[in-house]
């Protein structure tokens, strides 16, 4: 049943004598019960944070974050979400791309939240505290004109389009942390990008300075 699982929901086909084979034999052989756990947080994090372009597969690397499952509570699944964004939004400035990963919802509603002009919004207003902000918002159809109709909205956009801090209202629920203005690089797995907030510090309402040139990035970054 749990083989089934893995082969038929999540596209997971691995040969025999790979890693990802042996670590999902393992983890069935010596806890059978604590599987359909992480087969269900794998399937998760599958279609959220590290949802990629296929749309229908996720990456059997990811079940290594799931062995202790008393830990992966945790983990900084923020920071790992950043990662995986930035690195394939870096790849969809290829000219020919067509599909882009990483977790859509969370940049849809960013810029919803900071660009409330670039495409049209359903607005329900305030959601009670225990709901995720992303709640507030419904999607619309698509600008007419497509891609070029937004990029001359974006080429159009002044200072006063642009939405700072959209968050203040909601600092009741969900207060500043300091972390949020960490410098420097971020890394999940083998992937590391850089994160520089000082870039763009009105989002945080501050005063903007002339930020630091972008230092190199270190060898030895540890895993999110």
């Amino acid at each position: 049943m749990t083989s089934a699982i893995w082969r038929d929901d999540y596209h997971l086909r691995r040969r025999r004598d790979s890693p990802s084979h042996l670590t999902i034999c393992c983890l069935i052989q010596t806890n059978q019960f604590e599987c359909p756990a992480r087969t269900y947080l794998l399937h998760l994090v599958g279609c959220t944070i590290f949802a990629d372009k296929t749309h229908t597969r996720v990456e059997a690397k990811y079940i290594t974050l799931f062995i202790d499952l008393h830990r992966c509570r945790d983990y900084s699944w923020a920071s790992a979400t950043l990662v995986f964004l930035y690195d394939n939004l870096g790849d969809g400035v290829v000219h020919d791309t067509r599909h882009v990963g990483g977790y859509m919802t969370l940049l849809q509603c960013w810029i919803y939240e900071h660009f409330p002009r670039i495409c049209k919004r359903g607005d329900r207003g305030a959601v009670p505290a225990h709901l995720p902000r992303a709640c507030r918002w419904t999607a619309k159809h698509v600008v007419e004109g497509g891609l070029m109709a937004y990029r001359r909205r974006l080429d159009a956009l002044l200072l006063e389009d642009v939405v700072f801090t959209p968050y203040d209202d909601d600092q009741a629920n969900h207060p500043f942390v300091s972390i949020s203005i960490f410098s420097g690089y971020l890394r999940c797995g083998g992937v590391s990008i850089p994160y520089f907030p000082e870039r763009c510090l009105q989002q945080f309402g501050r005063i903007q300075c002339i930020p630091r040139d972008v230092p190199p990035m270190p060898h030895n970054i540890d895993w999110v």
